[in-house]
């Protein structure tokens, strides 16, 4: 995790990245639940008779903390935001097949599509920016520096920001739930070192940190904290605009190479959750979805394709961006594809040199992630379709093909339809990343450490697990801790 570069919706990203300080100050207009039903919240609701034209209709006791009314007229004006011509917002890519909005009424907005998609509306959730509506007054009054002074008109407010230190949020009296939140302020710490971050929860400086399966194991025998696994996982991938990433041989070897259970021992150890199971990623074990056969591994395969590519004048060195604090990772990837005759250079970045790097394709091979998803879409198909931010560079049609059914099916079975064909031409084909993976920790189901079955995505364990303080999640989930309580969480 980083500092987020802005709070302004426009430059949200992902998890990690700004998000998560995203969400409590402009919380989203409506909710994605973990059976992935989406439900009213911030907006009274949406509906759509055809898939096309879509009425989202607001609530009329919402207002903004600068006392701006959150009515329709706002929505669109932030929505048009990222639809603005010079917006590089992730939200651009997700609303690129609206024709039009509008405000019907002061409570009502029209928004129509290009063609029928029956999961348009998730991207008005926390799956993505769009979700979040700022305060038109306050973005006109100081466009630059809105990101840096952000008003919502969710649960908390922004009290201070000292950048690369710590974000305080403090509690929104004019909530729009009667007597929430519970808590009076929300204080994030920038701490980049994952020893640091558990460290300083075992000293009780903070009550809330994401860490490294490496720093938490310590703590698994002391009742006072409660670990928490997330859903999401951790993935390596070929740049497909390469000629190494054009190579389906070089693709199948890395599939083949690794063995999950080895990266299971590597990474976490004895105390490790995992069923083994890796047929459902990246989706719930309980979704339908699982392929009755995953791919198995196999090394010798594997080195038979590299010799077969390398036979052919293709250089054996590969360069691996991957997150500096990752060694325990890096070593294990490295070791694992030099061993099938392989020669892999180590490139260590911080996290948002690395992304934007896999952003722009200046990359060989790259590590990656994605943490807690409810829904692949929309914030996982933005990274992988190849109108978005496209992290492989793949231009595969059958691929996007299957995307854009999961997205755009007309009932959920269509949907789901789609993406068991994306699982499949991952599997069968060598082609195209996916690379999410695990089970919701909503959802109290174990972690996931996973070999993706992808020429350019090998899971090699979860996302970070999330570890909670256990009186932090009695304040929080409980309602034990009550009015005036302070919560402070250290992010990297």
């Amino acid at each position: 995790m980083s500092e987020a570069v802005s709070l302004d919706p426009r430059r949200l990203n992902v998890l990690a990245t700004g998000m998560e300080r995203g969400l409590p100050i402009y919380d989203s207009l409506l909710r994605l639940e973990a059976d992935g039903t989406i439900v009213p919240w911030r907006a009274a609701g949406m509906t759509s008779t055809d898939n096309v034209v879509w009425t989202l209709t607001l609530r009329d006791d919402v207002t903004f903390t600068d006392e701006t009314p959150l009515d329709a007229d706002a929505v669109v004006y932030n929505i048009d935001r990222h639809r603005a011509p010079d917006s590089l917002s992730v939200g651009k890519g997700q609303l690129a097949d609206v024709v039009d909005v509008r405000a019907v009424d002061e409570l009502t907005v029209q928004i129509t599509l290009g063609t029928a998609s029956g999961g348009f509306p998730t991207i008005l959730t926390a799956e993505s920016p769009v979700g979040f509506i700022g305060s038109p007054t306050a973005v006109k009054a100081d466009p630059e520096g809105f990101g840096q002074h952000p008003v919502g008109a969710g649960p908390f407010m922004v009290e201070e920001w000292v950048r690369d230190d710590h974000l305080t949020l403090v509690r929104n009296p004019d909530c729009w739930q009667e007597g929430l939140p519970r808590l009076d302020s929300l204080r994030f710490v920038i701490t980049p070192d994952d020893q640091s971050r558990v460290d300083t929860l075992r000293t009780g400086g903070i009550d809330l940190t994401a860490g490294d399966p490496a720093n938490y194991r310590a703590i698994l025998g002391d009742d006072r904290f409660v670990v928490h696994p997330q859903s999401g996982a951790q993935f390596i991938f070929l740049n497909e605009s390469t000629i190494a990433g054009q190579d389906q041989r070089l693709r199948r070897a890395i599939q083949l190479a690794f063995d999950p259970d080895e990266a299971e021992a590597v990474i976490f150890g004895p105390d490790s959750s995992w069923d083994g199971d890796t047929s459902c990623l990246p989706f719930f074990a309980s979704s339908g979805l699982c392929l009755e056969e995953a791919v198995e591994p196999d090394r010798e395969e594997a080195r038979r394709l590299v010799a077969e590519y390398l036979a052919d004048g293709n250089s054996a060195r590969l360069a691996l961006t991957i997150n500096k604090q990752k060694v325990t990772d890096a070593e294990f990837i490295q070791a694992t594809l030099n061993g099938i005759g392989l020669d892999i250079e180590i490139v260590g970045l911080d996290a948002t040199e690395m992304f934007s790097n896999e952003i722009e394709g200046k990359y060989e091979l790259a590590w990656s992630g994605l943490s807690s998803l409810t829904s692949f879409y929309p914030r996982a198909y933005s990274q992988f379709h190849s109108s978005g931010l496209n992290l492989v560079k793949h231009t595969n049609s059958a691929f996007d093909g299957a995307l854009v059914q999961g997205r755009d099916g007309a009932t959920a079975e269509d949907r789901q339809d789609g993406w068991r064909r994306m699982l499949e031409i991952v599997r069968d084909d060598a082609r195209s990343l996916v690379g999410v993976g695990g089970h919701h920790a909503r959802l109290r189901n174990p972690v996931s450490v996973h070999d993706l079955q992808a020429h350019a995505a090998l899971v090699l364990e979860p996302v970070d697990t999330f570890v909670r303080h256990d009186a932090f999640r009695r304040g929080l989930l409980a309602e034990e801790r009550g009015d005036g309580a302070d919560v402070m969480m250290a992010v990297g």
